[in-house]
């Protein structure tokens, strides 16, 4: 059997599944076994049954694909066919590939493990001041344009006796653009130190023999997969499967033998381990920073403090945002700058704030550059006891 036919009998663990799903989604031309992208399926039936008992078998196919074909076809339609099962089990199974792929696969697994996140976490914010709209933990590499500037700003501060400059990057949902300032100032030879951080950083795996589960750290579970089934995100309510089955993976996630998996894209990850820079990362919630947030010279904050307007549906409303810069303000050192970099309507706001401790107030400061100003019309921040 050629590679081509296994990836095609991999689909599923009866090819009758994928062939129902094609003619059911209406796809026509081409073979029936052909590789269509993973958005061009519905929730129907037949799909569903792919869903369920295909991915076990294709996941195994990937792990050989990766090792004994340099076609990046045939590789890249197995990992972007994955996405379409919507589970953070496959993101595990991906991030475990990634290690001993080559560099052409990596990408590949890596847009993969940055859209299986979008796709599954995109869920609501347990927080009082938060809005409707998801949280959303897209990005991507060089997105933001506020790199160059902390860089540059870093070099300064070096030359006038900061070494290392210390940086605390906020809200880096899985630190890609984090890395992209390690580099970045690793490249022009500026000595950084600098921390990542987000609210939620790691996933926990817990496994009773053939069924799983998966959590936040310290949170209820996200996902379950129960006698092949998902239960959870974007799958059937948990309350559809085995009330007996469900308990008995609660206690597995509280107990030991649980795998602890960084929701950090893969190139991030083995930059961390590899020690190239002095880079690390924590969990920290943005709302109510840690203490240690007083060592850092720069800080940025970037895509969370998203103003939601008349006209347009950001994250969060003006006072909440402020309320949100004070607290920091209160941590900070005296002289600290602080970055917002966000998004409104696909354009890049940036804004600029350094600390004064004598003024007792975040003082805003021109940005260079071709970019528009985030939290227009405010100008200093007084800080105050939060309430």
């Amino acid at each position: 059997m050629s590679l081509q036919e296994e990836i095609e009998a991999a689909l599923s663990a009866s090819p009758d599944y994928w062939v129902r799903a094609r003619r059911e989604a209406g796809l026509t031309g081409g073979k029936e076994t052909d590789l269509p992208g993973c958005r061009s399926l519905p929730k129907c039936r037949a799909a569903m049954e792919l869903r369920t008992k295909g991915r076990p078998a294709y996941v195994r196919l990937l792990d050989r694909l990766h090792r004994e074909t340099d076609d990046t076809v045939p590789f890249r339609n197995a990992v972007y066919l994955l996405l379409y099962f919507d589970s953070l089990f496959v993101y595990r199974e991906l991030k475990g590939a990634y290690r001993s792929a080559s560099g052409v696969q990596r990408s590949w697994l890596s847009a993969a493990c940055r859209k299986i996140i979008v796709r599954c976490l995109d869920v609501p914010m347990a927080m009082d001041v938060a809005l409707t709209r998801e949280i959303v933990r897209n990005t991507e590499p060089g997105r933001l344009g506020t790199t160059p500037m902390m860089v540059e700003l870093s070099q300064r501060l070096a030359e006038e006796g900061a070494r290392p400059v210390v940086v605390r990057d906020m809200a880096v949902s899985d630190g890609i653009t984090t890395l992209d300032l390690a580099a970045s100032a690793a490249g022009q030879g500026v000595p950084t130190a600098i921390t990542g951080t987000d609210l939620h950083l790691y996933l926990r795996y817990a496994r009773e023999g053939e069924d799983q589960a998966v959590s936040y750290i310290g949170g209820a579970p996200l996902q379950y997969e129960m006698s092949g089934e998902t239960f959870g995100l974007l799958h059937d309510d948990p309350a559809l499967a085995s009330q007996k089955e469900r308990y008995r993976l609660d206690g597995a996630l509280s107990g030991e033998g649980v795998l602890t998996v960084p929701i950090l894209a893969p190139e991030v990850e083995v930059a961390v381990e590899s020690g190239e820079h002095d880079l690390c990362f924590k969990e920290e919630d943005a709302f109510d920073p840690d203490g240690d947030i007083a060592q850092a010279d720069v800080i940025r904050v970037a895509n969370l403090f998203v103003e939601r307007t008349a006209d347009h549906r950001g994250y969060y409303y003006r006072d909440d945002i402020l309320q949100a810069i004070r607290r920091l303000g209160e941590k900070a050192k005296d002289g600290a700058y602080l970055y917002l970099d966000d998004f409104l309507k696909k354009t890049e706001h940036i804004g600029l704030w350094r600390k004064s401790e004598a003024a007792g107030r975040w003082e805003r400061l021109p940005v260079s550059g071709n970019c528009r100003e985030d939290l227009e019309g405010v100008t200093d921040i007084r800080i105050v006891e939060s309430i």
